[in-house]
């Protein structure tokens, strides 16, 4: 399970049994990490055997236009090879960037079922 932790963010990747990767991020995501962000979503979505990629937004307390950009990436990096990406668990700050951006109609969709529930939420 690949894991980037470098204070104030953390990345968390696995894949879950039944096609599922989930991607738990947790702390801020602005321009010093976007790049990391954007990487780290398309290794998901690249990642053999995936059909969905699941963001699980619960622990993030800040996104800017770069974490946007990490989560667009990931977003279509999915839809190239044909595979769901979904963000669940927005909430406050980073809820209100993706409603302001347009990206909850896209991003957070409330049909797919979600991976597991992070233990450490």
């Amino acid at each position: 399970m690949p894991v980037v932790n470098t204070s104030p963010f953390e990345i968390i990747s696995e894949p879950i049994p039944g096609g599922l990767f989930r991607v738990r991020l947790a702390g801020e995501f602005d321009m010093s990490v976007g790049d990391v962000l954007s990487k780290a979503l398309v290794d998901a979505a690249r990642h053999p055997g995936v059909t969905a990629v699941v963001v699980d937004l619960g622990r993030t307390s800040f996104l800017d236009s770069h974490g946007v950009a990490g989560l667009v990436a990931g977003y279509e990096a999915a839809a190239r090879a044909g595979r769901h990406f979904t963000a669940v668990n927005a909430r406050g700050l980073v809820k209100d960037v993706l409603d302001i951006t347009g990206l909850s109609e896209v991003l957070l969709d409330r049909d797919h079922p979600a991976a597991p529930a992070d233990p450490a939420s």
